[in-house]
């Protein structure tokens, strides 16, 4: 059965890449791993005082993520599309690549914020980075209102 890797990042406009991926596959007949690499928190990652408050509030954010997305994968189980959840922490363009190859995904689903000056460059390389790095299709859906 065909797989489609779709990443998400909570993003406003990511409800729209939701329903181009319910389409996309009911029409190939395919299975969704939707896939969320959540960025560490910068703070946690040296020692603070009060440090212990601010892991149980990223324990917090984490299961409140993680929440979300199974209530996304609902919207694809109640469409008939098989649906699960990968969630982890670390850098989002390897998090990915190693998410979309561990699930032999057939193809990788993201969505493309616009946004202008140092955000479109960063974006653009990000973009070039997956392209780079992985030997499937990526398909890019322009996020805008």
């Amino acid at each position: 059965m065909i797989k489609i890797a779709l990443a998400y990042d909570f993003e406003e406009l990511s409800n729209k890449l939701i329903k181009h991926c319910i389409r996309f596959a009911t029409a190939l007949n395919a299975q969704v791993c939707l896939i969320h690499i959540a960025v560490p928190d910068p703070h946690l990652l040296s020692y603070q005082i009060g440090r212990e408050k601010s892991v149980k509030d990223r324990e917090a954010e984490l299961r409140a993520e993680n929440r979300i997305l199974h209530r996304i994968a609902d919207q694809f189980k109640d469409q008939g599309i098989v649906c699960e959840v990968l969630m982890e922490e670390g850098s989002t363009i390897e998090g990915l690549r190693e998410q979309v190859q561990k699930i032999k995904a057939d193809y990788l689903l993201i969505g493309h914020h616009r946004e202008k000056g140092f955000f479109r460059n960063f974006l653009g390389n990000s973009a070039r980075k997956l392209i780079d790095r992985l030997d499937i299709p990526i398909i890019v859906v322009p996020l805008k209102d």
